[in-house]
């Protein structure tokens, strides 16, 4: 493509985004419709990409701990009028949760959510359920295999290369901190033989035992273990586990990494380009903070982000979701001990184009539009140099013939001229 055709191709962008601001590492405005959920704290959501929304599930505040189910709708920023608890409509008797948390909630690629495990006032479980997202159905899976503990704060990520989750950690009934990897094959409905890690003799770089940490999966399959609580108090230190290789990995940091506290009870995701996004928790003085950092696994190194735009007070107990926005989405938790929230929070992760509610929709309209120009411009410069060419080509032609024109005269002999006298 031709220079100038490239230029009129980005200036046509540039007018027609021009309402659309570029920005990266910001919280975006969200103005909601709909009536907001119950304030909660340790519940969890997950996303539905079929249609773009958060599916949050159980949880608990001062007074109460719940089963309910609520839709969020990312795209246009609404709270769907649907609460579960007690339906049993779709599901049969028996099959849906008991109100817990505490718990984790994971997805698989046949639009399923799967939960496991989390507690109440007086029991902690070790069951597994599974909800159709399509159908709106609860199941009550009674897989094969041996179960695990019960437990709560655990963590779990999908290992969707065997289509198994791994869960790790956790805190029994009986307050023991836990540190075994546990698989589940969702395809099978197979617990698979629990890995323990004990000692630094079993495995060197095997986190010790602890609950209310995060754990998401890279790009190459490496299960995250960040922070948590453990029996020395709060952690700030970083964990790798290869899912391929059933190894702990060293995760030993640059030495000129900056350092996040250690925190408990925070929200993390992986962004689109492989980094891990950290928000919030409390801190080792109980109290909470509303700090983001990212960590690069090429570097291995911590960076304090500072976002522009106004962020969510701080809190812990909140989950915080990756979308296909290229956003993270942050609900609930707790400012304190007894103050329960039910706000909802946008963060704009890298590359986005999204600023307020109906931006989802305005971008694929205005998307269209701008493929439709470069489309219709790329025509008509081909077309208008197509026609340039063809006039060159007459000119040098006429120019071409001209020339023959006077050569061939050029060519032609001489009259021989009768002379005046003649000779005798």
């Amino acid at each position: 493509m031709k220079p100038i055709t490239l230029i009129l191709i980005l200036l046509s962008i540039t007018s027609v985004l021009g309402v659309i601001t570029i920005v990266t590492d910001s919280w975006i405005k969200i103005i909601l419709s709909g009536v907001p959920p119950t304030s909660i704290a340790y519940h969890s959501s997950v996303l539905n990409p079929i249609n773009n929304t958060l599916v949050i599930f159980g949880g608990k505040n001062k007074d109460t701990t719940y089963n309910t189910l609520t839709l969020y709708d990312i795209i246009n920023d609404a709270w769907l009028n649907m609460s579960l608890s007690n339906s049993t409509n779709n599901s049969p008797a028996g099959s849906i949760p008991s109100a817990r948390y505490g718990h984790v909630a994971l997805t698989t690629p046949f639009n399923t959510m799967y939960v496991f495990g989390g507690r109440d006032n007086t029991s902690v479980f070790n069951d597994i359920y599974k909800y159709n997202m399509e159908l709106d159905q609860w199941v009550l899976i009674k897989p094969t295999g041996t179960p695990p503990q019960g437990r709560w704060g655990h963590s779990g990520v999908m290992y969707a290369i065997k289509n198994q989750f791994l869960f790790f950690g956790g805190k029994t009934l009986d307050n023991l901190l836990l540190n075994d990897i546990i698989r589940y094959d969702f395809e099978l409905d197979a617990w698979i033989q629990p890995i323990e890690y004990g000692s630094s003799t079993v495995d060197p770089f095997a986190p010790s035992k602890r609950y209310l940490h995060s754990a998401i999966l890279t790009l190459t399959n490496e299960m995250v273990i960040f922070g948590g609580m453990e029996q020395q108090g709060v952690s700030n230190a970083i964990y790798l586990f290869s899912a391929e290789t059933n190894v702990w990995l060293n995760s030993t940091l640059n030495t000129t990494s900056d350092l996040p506290s250690p925190v408990s009870s925070h929200g993390t995701i992986l962004t689109p380009l492989g980094q891990m996004l950290v928000f919030g928790g409390q801190l080792k003085d109980q109290t909470s903070t509303d700090a983001v950092w990212k960590f690069d696994f090429k570097y291995m190194t911590w960076t304090s982000i500072l976002p522009s735009g106004l962020g969510p007070d701080a809190r812990f107990g909140h989950t915080a979701t990756a979308t296909n926005l290229n956003t993270m989405m942050v609900f609930g938790g707790q400012s304190s001990s007894s103050s329960y929230l039910n706000d909802i929070a946008k963060y704009n992760v890298v590359n986005s184009v999204l600023r307020s509610s109906s931006d989802g929709v305005v971008l694929v309209v205005l998307l269209s539009i701008v493929g439709s120009m470069i489309v219709g411009l790329c025509f008509a410069l081909d077309l208008m140099a197509e026609r340039n060419e063809r006039a060159k080509l007459e000119r040098e032609l006429k120019v071409t013939g001209s020339e023959l024109k006077l050569k061939k005269k050029s060519k032609k002999p001489e009259e021989v001229r009768q002379p005046l006298f003649e000779k005798f």
